[in-house]
């Protein structure tokens, strides 16, 4: 019998020699697996591997650790993405999460004043005072809105009227929610309501730092009504190709609606005359540029 010391005395050759990624091909020709050979030796780190990951780390801060681990393999260096992690740890590069950590950035929360809304209106049998005064205020806030939309009143406009108009209701509204907060049972249907409110405060307050911003969503979730009623007719594509056709023939349809097209009338004109159009103009038959073109 072959002393186990003797075993992986050689399977720590094998790996010097043969590189990292053959543990398992050196534990097999020893007759050794490679779960007890794992923790007992280390392979020998590629020559200069900190240096080459700090490097690429700094030139390209969006790739993640295992995007620059095939950069080294193509390099020739006989390295894993287990290692190239280690390595981004110990050195504090962090540069798995940071294309993600960017990304979150760029986004802003503001959910959805409608569905607070929701929250108030379904309280207001258990208690019809002080939530009937909640949805006051927040009427007082729709109304500023329908009064911009009759006047057309878009973008930096619309911001300095909602500074004028909106925001003293919301201090109101902000103190009035204090002020009850302390009456109210934390897990009465009231209670959850104003904690709701004040929990998402700043963000249900943020579409007034921007004009572009919409005071709910609404609009959005009635673009998705369509989906949700046809579901049943779309379950079965018959094959994935077919799907992401679909999706993307959906989404055609959904930038038409949005801007008052009729989806057939684009269809009609646009895929007659695709063949012959050139590749590098393509962005002029999007729903909203040929709609633009096609107004006198």
């Amino acid at each position: 019998m072959v002393d186990p010391r003797e075993k992986r005395a050689a399977v720590a050759h094998l790996r010097q020699v043969h590189g990292a990624s053959d543990e398992r091909r050196a534990c097999g020709l020893v007759g050794l697996p490679r779960s007890t050979q794992r923790y007992q030796c280390k392979a020998k780190p590629a020559d200069g591997l900190r240096e080459q990951v700090a490097k690429l780390a700094a030139e390209r801060p969006r790739f993640g650790y295992r995007r620059i681990t095939a950069l080294l393999q193509q390099q020739g260096m006989k390295v894993w993405h287990g290692r190239v992690h280690r390595i981004t740890k110990e050195l504090r590069l962090q540069v798995p999460r940071r294309k993600r950590k960017r990304l979150l950035g760029a986004l802003s929360d503001a959910p959805d004043k409608a569905h607070a809304r929701r929250h108030v209106y379904q309280a207001r049998d258990t208690d019809p005072a002080r939530m009937g005064a909640v949805l006051a205020y927040i009427a007082q806030l729709y109304a500023v809105e329908k009064r911009a939309r009759r006047c057309g009143i878009a973008g930096e406009p619309l911001r300095l009227l909602r500074e004028q108009a909106s925001r003293p209701v919301l201090e109101q509204l902000h103190a009035y929610l204090l002020q009850i907060r302390e009456d109210l049972l934390p897990k009465s249907e009231a209670g959850q309501a104003v904690t709701y409110l004040l929990k998402n405060w700043i963000a249900l307050t943020r579409y007034l730092e921007d004009g572009d911003l919409c005071i709910d969503n609404n609009h959005t979730e009635r673009s998705l009504r369509g989906i949700a009623v046809g579901r049943n007719n779309w379950v079965f594509f018959g094959s994935d190709r077919g799907g992401k056709t679909m999706a993307v023939l959906r989404s055609f349809i959904a930038s038409c609606e949005l801007i008052k097209v009729d989806p057939f009338e684009w269809f009609h004109d646009v895929l007659s005359r695709v063949a012959s159009h050139s590749i590098q103009k393509l962005d002029e038959l999007l729903p909203h540029r040929w709609a633009a073109a096609a107004r006198p």
